[in-house]
């Protein structure tokens, strides 16, 4: 069984390119429709975390800490499948983190519909 740590390793790990969390920095991609971005962690995200009001510069978010994404993940990601079996766990955390648009249950749920 994979723990919290162990989820929040690999999603962190492909979203920085395998960089380790204090090597990475916030980025900005015009495909990426979350905008400025650190390690998957959007500025709107993490804007609404810290209580901003707004959306977080790319200064607060390359001043996240380990322990603060650790939690941000947690909470935002980890947490609200804990009642899911353990095989698909990793598959919605992950989903919920690089698909933020669209809700993963939904989307199970319609790809199940799908196959009968």
């Amino acid at each position: 069984m994979l723990t919290a740590d162990q989820i929040i390793d690999d999603v962190v790990r492909r979203e920085t390119g395998g960089l380790a969390w204090s090597a990475c920095r916030a980025q900005l991609h015009q495909a990426d429709l979350g905008g400025w971005t650190r390690g998957g962690i959007t500025a709107a995200a993490w804007g609404e975390r810290a209580r901003l009001v707004r959306d977080a510069t790319p200064e607060e978010l390359d001043a996240i800490t380990e322990p603060q994404m650790r939690a941000f993940y947690t909470a935002r990601h980890i947490n609200p499948w804990l009642f899911v079996p353990e095989p698909l766990r990793l598959l919605l955390a992950d989903w919920s983190v690089t698909s933020w648009t669209d809700d993963p249950c939904e989307a199970l749920q319609r790809a199940l519909l799908k196959r009968g």
